[in-house]
């Protein structure tokens, strides 16, 4: 299947252009912080922007597709949509902007084939689970198949059930 007929790259290149403006990104920064919706003035006070009609402009552009505007009891409000929760969290957790270093760390867990300890490690974007004869491989979209209570056993055995992996004597 070809990524067209998944998403519409149109929509997709519209949506990431309306971050390109940094009064926006402040926007959405400052209703990340937030747990309820945020006011109109409270919003522009907290972003610093001191024209009305230009924070208004941009806050606009926001609206619909990264930024919900919320009426509660009479009290007109902004909080962050789904997509801008999430784009806004992968900001703020340094994804786009700087490399992630996790040390490698030995996990509670045994290989399912020879019984050794596990070892966790993240490098160039890749995770991976090592014994001294078993190395798996997998990309993040593989590691998020698995739940947080899942023993990582598991995923060793599931991944060599699969073929995906090769059990060697090293």
């Amino acid at each position: 299947m070809t990524h067209e007929k998944r998403f519409d790259p149109v929509a997709v290149r519209d949506a990431f252009s309306l971050l390109a403006d940094e009064t926006r990104v402040q926007i959405l920064l400052a209703l990340f912080d937030r747990d309820d919706p945020c006011a109109f003035s409270e919003l522009r006070a907290h972003t610093g922007v001191a024209d009305s009609g230009r924070f208004n402009y941009h806050l606009g552009e926001l609206v619909g597709t990264f930024v919900r505007k919320e009426s509660v009891q009479g009290t007109t409000g902004y909080t962050l949509s789904y997509a801008g929760n999430r784009i806004i969290g992968a900001c703020a957790s340094g994804t786009f902007t700087r490399d992630l270093t996790v040390e490698s760390q030995v996990l509670a867990a045994s290989c399912v084939r020879c019984d050794t300890q596990l070892e966790l490690q993240y490098e160039s974007e890749q995770l991976s689970v090592a014994c001294n004869s078993v190395r798996i491989h997998s990309s993040r979209r593989a590691s998020h198949r698995r739940s947080s209570n899942e023993p990582a056993t598991t995923i060793c055995q599931q991944r060599l059930s699969a073929g995906l992996v090769q059990h060697t004597n090293t």
